[in-house]
């Protein structure tokens, strides 16, 4: 079974971008998908052809034959799988991650792209059971992050239509300023 190594860095910014994505799909639900078209493939940085590029450099693929949005359930990790990433997060400045974790996020990052090309309007029936999925991943991902104030600051990230009167932070200010898609990601060696 293939394991990739995420830095720090990577997860963090990963984390925040799925929660920016899933957010932005939410308050742009029931509306016309041209927002959220620009939004994810052009106005905000990272694209999201940018990190789906990054996803299929290192060599990650998709091989889930239905539809994800079938199946909006997502497992949460058990109690060991997180007491080990705790670990791996301090002594290894990272996580390792089983190849079907990536792969989901890779998987419903495509579909996403895909949806974003096909539809007018942001579909609820579509759309809808692709926040609840990237929810699910961010959810998981951040079980993995010990640090309960980063955690927060996650949940804090900007969006597409946020409310003004609401304190929002940047990926990059949630990252420290480092590009998180140029961080550590790669095939764990055996």
């Amino acid at each position: 079974m293939k394991q990739f190594f995420l830095s720090r860095v990577f997860l963090i910014g990963l984390c925040a971008y799925l929660r920016r994505l899933e957010m932005s799909i939410d308050r742009a639900l029931r509306g016309e998908i041209r927002p959220l078209k620009a939004y994810c493939k052009g106005n905000a940085i990272p694209t999201l052809q940018q990190v789906l590029n990054r996803f299929s450099s290192i060599g990650v693929g998709v091989k889930i034959e239905k539809p994800l949005w079938n199946d909006p359930c997502i497992p949460p990790p058990g109690a060991w799988s997180v007491l080990i990433a705790w670990s791996q997060w301090y002594f290894r400045r990272g996580i390792l991650l089983k190849e079907s974790e990536i792969q989901r996020v890779h998987s419903s990052l495509l579909e996403l792209s895909v949806a974003l090309d096909q539809h007018v309007i942001v579909d609820p029936e579509v759309f809808g059971l692709l926040r609840v999925r990237l929810g699910g991943i961010v959810d998981n991902l951040l079980r993995y992050i010990p640090n309960r104030r980063i955690r927060k600051k996650i949940y804090r990230v900007e969006h597409l239509n946020q409310n003004p009167m609401t304190k929002t932070l940047t990926i990059e200010s949630i990252s420290n300023q480092q590009d998180w898609l140029a961080s550590r990601m790669e095939l764990a060696d055996d």
